[in-house]
This record gives structure tokens, C-alpha cells and sequence, in this order.
């Protein structure tokens, strides 16, 4: 849709879910013991379809109404734990959400927009940035994340770009700088192996090779 979708809730398209069957072709050998997604159907619909491919089926845990669920998750018949959460939803876009890109580009210039897009501290209009995201992402990374992983479970994340790019940045320590030029992969699943020295990434490449516009010198200033 060449939208700002950010928090709002928009259905996977016709593209995303055929990432999603190509990501769950290259996760297929990993047996999933826990799951951790959005409160966006975007993303809970990507969890679906990865886990389909395994022949396991994904039980939404909404953490918002937990004292009303009452199931006894069985992973002998198939049956995942997705703990579903809106603090892994997409970044909130402020004004800029339901905006075409180049509509917002002509609105308030395009340096700025990529600046609001792509850098680490900087929010767009009543925005949240990347910052901000970091902030509420890796708390419940550590308290509801981390434990899992320290017990030697398989986990599969399936968030948004931002949520997505915050955790990566906390895990392999990526600078303020160098996070506004990740460039996340389409259908790129990233994996890390848990040891006692901590994750180590063994599938998927860091890509730092996107530009920044706005941190160029003007053709005017040469």
C-alpha cells in the first residue's frame, strides 16, 4: 500500500503471506516450543501460516485478558503457545499513520520524513521513534523472552520492522548510528543459538548498506 501502516491494523497482503511461506520454508527443521507475536493480525496471520507449515497450531495467549483464559496448551497434538502482546506492535507513526509515503514527503519534505523513518531518536509528529520502541520492547524481551530462552526452548518472534530492529539492536549491541542504516531482509528469518556466553546469530546477515539520506551533504552545500 506504499502506507505509514505503523500500529494500526491492517491485514496481511497478497506479498506478506508469501514471505511468510518462504520464511517458514527456512525454519521448517526447528521444532517451535513457544511463540511470541502482536496484537496486529498482520503479524498474527504471518505466526499462523509459519507454524501451519510445521503442522502446529498456534493458541493466541492474549496477555491483556489472561486471567480469562483457561486452556491447557497441548504441544503433543501440535498446538503452539503464541503469547500475544501489543507491546511488540509496530511503531506508532503519529500523524504520519494511514499518510502515503509521498504524500508525507511532500507534506513535510523528504529528508525529514526518512529522518522520522530511519533514525534512532527523532519522532514524527505525536510519533513514537525508534528510541521509544527500544524502550517498551526490551523490558518484556528480558522478563517474558529471555527465561525461554535460558530454559533451551525454541522460540519464534514474528513482530514488525521497528520491534523487530529495536530487540535485534539489543542483542548484538548495534549502535545509535548504525541501527538508522538496518536493513531487515524480506522473508530473512534471523536465528540465534543460546549458549552460556550468550546468543550467537547463525542464520541471517546484518545489511547496514541502506543509505541516509538526510546525513548526506545538498548538492547546494558542495
Amino acid at each position: 500500500m506504499n502506507k505509514f501502516s505503523g500500529c494500526v491494523d491492517v491485514p496481511l497482503s497478497e506479498i506478506g503471506m508469501h514471505e511468510a511461506m518462504i520464511s517458514s520454508e527456512k525454519i521448517r527443521n526447528i521444532k517451535i516450543d513457544v511463540a511470541f507475536t502482536s496484537h496486529l493480525i498482520r503479524a498474527q496471520s504471518t505466526m499462523s501460516i509459519m507454524l501451519a507449515d510445521q503442522k502446529n497450531t498456534g493458541i493466541f495467549l492474549h496477555e491483556d485478558h489472561r486471567d480469562r483464559i483457561r486452556y491447557q496448551v497441548s504441544q503433543l497434538n501440535g498446538e503452539i503457545p503464541v503469547h500475544n502482546t501489543a507491546t511488540l506492535n509496530e511503531r506508532y507513526y503519529g500523524l504520519l499513520q494511514g499518510m502515503k509515503k509521498h504524500e508525507a514527503a511532500k507534506k513535510y519534505g523528504k529528508e525529514k520524513v526518512l529522518e522520522w523513518r530511519r533514525g534512532w531518536n527523532t519522532r514524527p509528529p505525536k510519533g513514537e521513534s525508534l528510541k521509544d520502541v527500544y524502550r517498551r520492547v526490551v523490558p518484556y524481551y528480558h522478563s517474558h523472552i529471555l527465561p525461554h530462552v535460558k530454559k533451551n526452548h525454541n522460540i519464534l518472534i514474528v513482530a514488525h520492522g521497528n520491534t523487530l530492529r529495536a530487540i535485534i539492536k539489543y542483542m548484538e549491541n548495534i549502535s545509535d548510528n548504525d541501527i538508522a542504516r538496518l536493513e531487515l531482509a524480506p522473508a530473512q528469518p534471523f536465528i540465534y543459538k543460546h549458549s552460556k556466553t550468550g546468543l550467537k546469530r547463525t542464520v541471517g546477515d546484518l545489511n547496514f548498506d541502506r543509505p541516509i539520506y538526510w546525513q548526506m551533504p545538498s548538492k547546494n552545500s558542495q
